[in-house]
């Protein structure tokens, strides 16, 4: 109805990247890239899409474009997707500092999460501990974090705490992945 709509073409993105169909995906974020050169919101959701595909060079260059947008009114996002490139290559020092610019603009769940890991990364695990603590009393429900947490706890000799962890993964969601690999876990 609207082939000027900007927004139904970075939803569709979305969409076609949840049903793994990411050239299909990437063609509708660079439709509304083309509408508006200086949407970020499309830029950020290539980096996301391209971060899925394992195309970290694009994912960062996606995300940088998306903050090159003064105006760009959630940087977090693009920041988070900026840094788990360089995390999914193991350079944590440059992943971790993409994490704390998302985590100054604004504590993102998911930019703590991996704020955890690049520190894990770094060998600073006491300091990913407590990262993950801030994040489970932000967002209880949030199954990665609270199995990562009880991985760190049993790794650190806390098995009280590691089964705390372990417990709550398996109360979030019963039937997921997660879930089983925390009872084996437990077990």
């Amino acid at each position: 109805l609207d082939p000027r709509n900007k927004e139904a073409y970075n939803m569709l993105g979305l969409v076609l990247t949840r049903l793994e169909q990411y050239d299909e995906a990437i063609a509708a974020y660079r439709k509304a890239i083309e509408i508006d050169p200086e949407y970020s919101e499309a830029y950020n959701n290539l980096s996301l899409t391209y971060n899925t595909m394992q195309r970290w060079d694009d994912a960062i260059a996606a995300g940088r474009k998306a903050l090159e947008n003064p105006l760009y009114e959630n940087p977090e996002f693009a920041y988070n997707n900026i840094g788990r490139a360089p995390l999914m290559q193991g350079d944590c020092p440059t992943a971790t500092e993409a994490f704390r610019q998302a985590i100054l603009r604004r504590p993102i769940p998911q930019a703590r999460y991996n704020m955890a890991l690049g520190m894990t990364c770094l060998g600073r695990e006491t300091d990913a501990i407590k990262e993950l603590e801030r994040l489970v009393r932000q967002a209880p429900k949030y199954a990665d974090a609270q199995f990562e947490l009880a991985r760190l706890y049993a790794a650190h000799g806390r098995p009280r705490k590691a089964r705390e962890h372990y417990r709550a993964v398996i109360g979030i969601d019963p039937e997921s992945v997660l879930a089983v690999q925390a009872e084996e876990a437990l077990r």
